[in-house]
């Protein structure tokens, strides 16, 4: 079934004349994306897609350039993966006691899932595998325990995602793990790092393009990573994107012109935009991304 929607949206104009266009509180749509046949006669897997409910934003202001040399980016030296023995045996064992309590009615003793999803095997490390484990406490500190949601202390979040780990496989080492090192610790693979999984959420920043058959593309896109935040950027977020120097990669972009008249790509091509949504893999026709948010964070697209 394909599903229309076209919500009302409220409009507000900020300082900074950014158009931010949002109706507070209303849910998700759904957008799927139809199986249909391309060009070369092959066909488009069907998606059903959790897509913002259309809200976008068009920078109003650009950061000079001395703030956004400012911005360091995260260096790679200090980072581990969970290949390294980032939590010990017995914080593993205190979360698997408040898993017991706390989480097991949905996810089963064993984390197959039940009513909730499965928090070990291919699905899990599918969902969250080349991101940060700090993304997987967040998540799980935010909306857990599901009807007493951020109610337990923050040891007892970190002790339930040690015990996930464990039970996932992952080698328990000499310290324990720690909301500090949290973002420093990567989810991938026992092969090790690997792309990002079609269908996954994700931002990357370029520079937006029209081609000749109107189609909007990003252009020399960054390497794309792994958010779980789609309705919106905070001020970290854009002043990273805006110092983030830019890549060599092409995206499509889906849902472009759905977005009107909330975003109007027009007076925004050549602009460096911070750009979020979901991976679309094709051979034939290339990578896209079904947005889900644009902002420009620089009026040139130049590093």
């Amino acid at each position: 079934m394909f599903l229309s929607i076209h919500p009302q949206h409220d409009k507000t104009f900020d300082k900074l004349t950014a158009l931010r266009f949002r109706k507070p509180g209303a849910p998700h749509p759904w957008i799927e994306l139809a199986k249909r046949e391309v060009s070369m006669g092959k066909k488009l897997a069907i998606l059903l897609i959790p897509a913002v409910a259309l809200t976008l934003a068009l920078a109003g202001g650009f950061a000079p350039a001395a703030v956004q040399a400012a911005v360091a980016q995260k260096g790679n030296e200090n980072r581990k993966t969970v290949w390294d023995g980032v939590f010990t045996a017995v914080q593993a064992e205190r979360g698997r006691d408040a898993y017991a309590v706390h989480c097991v009615s949905c996810h089963a003793d064993d984390l197959r899932g039940m009513g909730g999803p499965a928090l070990k095997g291919q699905e899990f490390m599918d969902k969250w595998r080349e991101d940060s484990v700090k993304s997987l406490f967040t998540f799980i500190q935010t909306n857990m325990p599901q009807r007493a949601r951020s109610s337990l202390s923050e040891k007892t979040y970190v002790d339930i995602v040690a015990h996930i780990l464990a039970v996932n496989m992952f080698p328990a080492g000499s310290e324990e793990l720690s909301t500090d090192a949290l973002g420093s610790i990567q989810i991938v693979g026992k092969d090790g790092p690997a792309p990002i999984p079609e269908f996954a959420l994700i931002e990357v920043v370029g520079c937006l393009a029209q081609g000749s058959n109107a189609l909007w593309t990003l252009t020399n896109v960054t390497a794309p990573v792994r958010t779980r935040n789609q309705e919106g950027a905070t001020a970290a977020e854009l002043q990273a994107s805006a110092a983030r120097p830019l890549g060599t990669g092409t995206f499509r972009l889906v849902y472009v012109d759905s977005l009107r008249p909330g975003f109007l790509p027009e007076p925004h091509v050549g602009h460096k935009l911070h750009a979020k949504g979901y991976l679309l893999r094709n051979d034939d026709i290339g990578d896209g991304l079904s947005v889900t948010w644009l902002e420009a964070v620089a009026p040139t697209c130049t590093n």
